[in-house]
């Protein structure tokens, strides 16, 4: 389920954004989100060609506060950097209350996070964007 209130798209979008421009983007308090590269591939049997990419993940021990995500709400959103850091703290705080209550958390075009029935935290990919800028232009296709 998205988190629908102003604040929580806001963040969502600068996450996104920044995913294009890094390699990893921390929620304070929460967790991060990895992009891995991933080389191009040929299906030789499909004749299936797919581009690099980023493979997204995220690791719930990414929870320090490196000012990246605060300050491109601050300067984006025109906020001071300590409102944008308590943006960030109360959208953790929701994140965290919508996983105890057992629901998923769909992150647009990033993926879903979820609870296992071990209260393991797990990740799925939405693979429909890929973050690996120099691969824009470029989809898969077949010959």
């Amino acid at each position: 389920m998205p988190i629908e209130n102003s604040f929580s798209l806001t963040v969502e979008k600068h996450i996104c954004q920044l995913l294009f421009e890094r390699d990893c983007v921390i929620i304070p308090h929460f967790g991060g989100f990895v992009g891995n590269y991933k080389s191009a591939k040929l299906d030789r049997i499909q004749n299936k060609f797919t581009p690099p990419s980023k493979d997204i993940s995220f690791n719930k021990n990414l929870t320090h506060n490196d000012g990246l995500l605060a300050n491109r709400i601050s300067l984006e959103e025109k906020k001071s950097y300590e409102e944008a850091n308590s943006i960030l703290k109360k959208y953790a705080e929701d994140l965290k209350s919508i996983l105890r209550q057992g629901k998923k958390i769909e992150f647009r075009d990033i993926g879903i996070l979820f609870y296992d029935e071990h209260r393991n935290l797990l990740f799925e990919p939405d693979n429909s964007k890929n973050f690996l800028v120099d691969s824009f232009g470029l989809t898969v296709f077949y010959s």
